[in-house]
């Protein structure tokens, strides 16, 4: 989830479009279906009842694609030279035979 979706592919993971149609087919199957409605206790939404989780919905998507350029350092100029900046988790031992400890390190390296 740090990486841009440009920068890995559009259609590069199918599981996820299949768990959001899935989402979305039990989801209208709970709102529209009359057995459903009567077993969960809702009833239909109209299309303006759709508006405020909609525009919620919309509104992370410009929150989230910030919050990853904030933490890939805010340069766009990384992209262009090739700089890549990863996360590392240490879980290894020490070189004195101690357990390192379980903090984050960022590593970069040029390509």
């Amino acid at each position: 989830m740090t990486e841009s979706i440009f920068r890995i592919g559009l259609f590069s993971n199918m599981h996820v479009y299949y768990g959001i149609v899935t989402a979305l087919v039990l989801q209208f199957s709970f709102v529209y279906m009359p057995p459903l409605n009567a077993l969960f206790r809702t009833h239909p939404l109209s299309a303006a009842d759709w508006l405020a989780p909609t525009v919620v919905a919309v509104a992370g998507l410009p929150v989230v694609a910030m919050e990853k350029w904030f933490w890939r350092g805010g340069r766009a100029k990384s992209a262009r030279t090739g700089a890549l900046c990863t996360l590392t988790s240490f879980r290894s031992t020490s070189p004195r035979g101690r357990r390192a400890s379980p903090h984050m390190a960022v590593q970069a390296r040029v390509e």
